[in-house]
């Protein structure tokens, strides 16, 4: 048929059923049901994002829960068969949330991490910053992750980037187990999931933040008190320093050392075990290579040792069998810049401690500095003790709230740390203008 007759005929079907009353009405019931439809997914969506931000909005903020829900709704409002959400950690990108994969998915994947690469969806996600859609995994020949897909028993798979600016913090992904491509309609809405999720994602961090912050800074609050009264006993202030180094710096167990002559003698811990108490009671530390603490004096700045157990030449391995120890972070007490103690956090496991806590660790080393009387003097003065308090606090992070974190959680500022009538406090301000 040429193009012309074609032509000729759709005008005269079309002529005829615009008068043809049955077909009108068959029209408009279709039109009506498109509608409902398109109504009803809108509301579907509209729901499930008012439950997210509620949960993102509560007192008892879970950020797990938020996740888990988002990856739900989304699998669900965008007729996907499963949909997860990876996070970073060391080694890579992660699942955090799963819905609906098989079992022997899960186990196979729960120790695979990803990182920004051609070979998988997430991994291109990361690559390029922007959603990646590939209509049939198995037949692309630059997808390597056989053995997953094979478990999961996905083909059409889409990944969503979750940004923080540019920078990709997380993939939202979702998958049908038929060659099924997503409409550009479905994914619209999938992008806004994956941004409730940085929104949530950015409130835990910015709240842990500020959790650790106000532990930092009440800590300090609690040495610098006992330190500022006319009379104070030293070894109470040693023990309130290592029991909240230990706890704040997430270690398992901690000790103070003080010079004595050619060796360190303990004067405080936090979590030994009585055998390994006892045992550092009664043994001064040579030092040397052999232990931690000969280390930090020799360099006069902090050391950590990864895995004790894989370090040749730490020979004092006694209280290290006792207390089965394994990671070792030690931070010089320095006065005028010769090392007059040591502090030392351990960990039962080899799980190196961060920058943010070395930081903290130096923190408490210096408030250990100024709890010591200096040579033939019982107690600094008064001004010398204030100029060492305001030493320590400025070591400390800054607990200004972000204008972002202000507009966003609405929440105090802590402002510094003062000295007033020999009584340290903190002043707190709450700020009205956020809310």
């Amino acid at each position: 048929m040429s193009c012309r007759k074609a032509t000729r005929l759709k005008r005269s079907i079309s002529v005829k059923a615009a008068h043809d009353p049955r077909s009108t009405t068959t029209n408009q019931e279709l039109a009506i049901a498109e509608l409902a439809h398109e109504l009803n997914e809108a509301t579907e969506r509209q729901t499930a994002t008012t439950e997210v931000l509620k949960l993102i909005s509560r007192s008892d903020f879970d950020l797990q829960r938020v996740l888990d829900r988002l990856t739900e709704s989304a699998a669900r409002l965008c007729h996907a068969d499963m949909a997860g959400i990876t996070r970073p950690v060391d080694q890579g990108f992660y699942y955090a949330t799963s819905y609906n994969f098989p079992p022997d998915w899960l186990d196979f994947t729960k120790n695979i991490f990803m990182r920004a690469g051609r070979g998988s969806v997430v991994g291109r996600t990361l690559l390029d910053g922007k959603i990646t859609h590939v209509h049939d995994v198995v037949a692309d020949p630059e997808y390597t992750f056989r053995d997953e897909q094979r478990k999961g028993g996905y083909r059409t798979f889409l990944g969503v980037p979750l940004l923080r600016g540019d920078q990709p913090i997380g993939v939202l992904t979702l998958g049908r187990k038929q060659v099924h491509p997503f409409a550009n309609k479905e994914i619209e809405p999938i992008a806004a999931f994956a941004a409730q999720a940085v929104i949530a994602i950015e409130n835990a961090r910015l709240l842990n933040e500020l959790r650790e912050s106000l532990q930092q800074q009440t800590a300090t609050a609690d040495v610098l008190k006992i330190i500022s009264r006319s009379t104070f006993n030293l070894q109470t202030v040693f023990q309130t320093l290592i029991e909240s180094a230990v706890k704040l710096c997430e270690a398992d167990t901690g000790s103070i050392t003080r010079e004595a002559g050619s060796t360190y003698l303990q004067v405080a811990s936090y979590g030994y075990p009585a055998e390994l108490h006892e045992f550092m009671q009664s043994h001064p530390i040579e030092l040397g290579r052999g232990t931690i603490i000969g280390r930090v004096v020799a360099n006069g700045k902090p050391v950590q040792i990864a895995d004790i157990a894989a370090d040749p030449e730490f020979t004092f391995t006694q209280p290290i069998r006792l207390g089965n120890l394994r990671t070792m972070l030690g931070v010089p007490l320095l006065r005028e810049g010769t090392p007059i103690g040591v502090i030392v956090l351990s960990r039962k496991t080899v799980r190196p401690f961060t920058e943010k806590q070395i930081e903290l660790l130096a923190t408490f080393a210096d408030q250990a500095v100024i709890a010591i009387p200096k040579s033939g003097y019982s107690r600094p003065s008064r001004s010398a003790h204030a100029s060492s308090v305001n030493h320590c606090s400025s070591r400390l992070r800054p607990l200004t709230c972000s204008k972002q974190l202000a507009d966003r959680l609405s929440i105090c500022r802590l402002c510094s740390i003062r000295w007033c009538n020999r009584q340290l406090y903190c002043a707190v301000q709450i700020d009205q203008e956020s809310g």
